[in-house]
């Protein structure tokens, strides 16, 4: 008895801890504890990952902004130098051809007092554009001819004995198309200068110039259609002067489609 009573001590208030699996509810909340104690640092590192995360995200994005900003920056500042550039070339470029069109009338006005035409007048004119440093624009001239005459309906001037001489060298060479062009700006602007007048037939005078010009030589196709797509708004009566000649450019396209079938044919 007192044997059992000693083993019972195991049982009953013995050293020996009891078996957890007695004590099934206190055996669990350790349990927890000690899952929830081992859980604990991977939920923490898992919120400083993605903290980190936010924090990259939101650097990225900054920076990018920056980035942004700078290179819009920099495009703004280009862009105002090029336009700045852009006006101070037009700008120079304007002055400069008033320059050579003042010095144009002058040249103009010289050539025409002496009265000479055809071949004497070429002959004349070549020296006197040397002592001029150059000749003059073919606009002015062509201005400075057509208001020296005392009819404005008068083509003559046109033909090779007159003026036609002259007016064919000076536009041939490098750059004819471009002289063409000036050539008619000349001949607009002596016409809107008289506001468009018809002749007697009601034709306006202005197409029946362009098409002695084409017929004589002086202006080709080319000339005509650079002159029609140009957008110089500088000289006066472009969209008069378009309405004046409507018939022309509808003839010479006829006349151009025309070559063309002939020469498919």
């Amino acid at each position: 008895g007192y044997g059992d009573a000693r083993r019972g001590g195991d049982n009953y208030g013995g050293s020996r801890d009891a078996p957890r699996d007695d004590f099934p509810g206190l055996g669990g909340q350790d349990t927890r504890r000690q899952q929830q104690s081992r859980s604990a640092p991977a939920s923490s590192n898992s919120t400083e990952r993605q903290e980190e995360e936010v924090d990259y995200k939101t650097k990225r994005k900054q920076e990018e902004k920056v980035k942004r900003e700078e290179a819009e920056a920099k495009k703004k500042a280009e862009d105002e130098l090029k336009q700045k550039a852009e006006e101070e070339a037009k700008a120079a470029a304007a002055i400069a051809a008033a320059e050579l069109n003042e010095k144009s009338k002058d040249i103009v006005a010289t050539l025409l007092s002496s009265g000479e035409k055809g071949e004497a007048l070429l002959s004349s004119a070549t020296k006197l554009f040397e002592e001029a440093g150059g000749p003059p624009t073919l606009e002015a001239l062509a201005y400075g001819i057509l208001k020296s005459l005392s009819d404005p309906a008068d083509r003559e001037w046109i033909k090779k004995d007159a003026y036609g001489s002259l007016l064919a060298d000076m536009r041939s060479g490098k750059g004819s198309t471009k002289k063409e062009v000036s050539l008619l700006f000349g001949v607009q602007r002596f016409y809107s200068d008289i506001e468009f007048p018809k002749n007697d037939k009601g034709v306006p005078m202005m197409q029946s110039v362009f098409y002695s010009l084409y017929n004589d030589d002086i202006v080709e196709e080319d000339g005509f259609q650079e002159w029609r797509d140009d957008e110089d708004e500088s000289i006066p009566g472009k969209f008069k002067a378009l309405i004046q000649v409507t018939d022309f450019f509808t003839w010479l396209n006829d006349a151009e489609e025309e070559e063309s079938e002939e020469e498919e044919a």
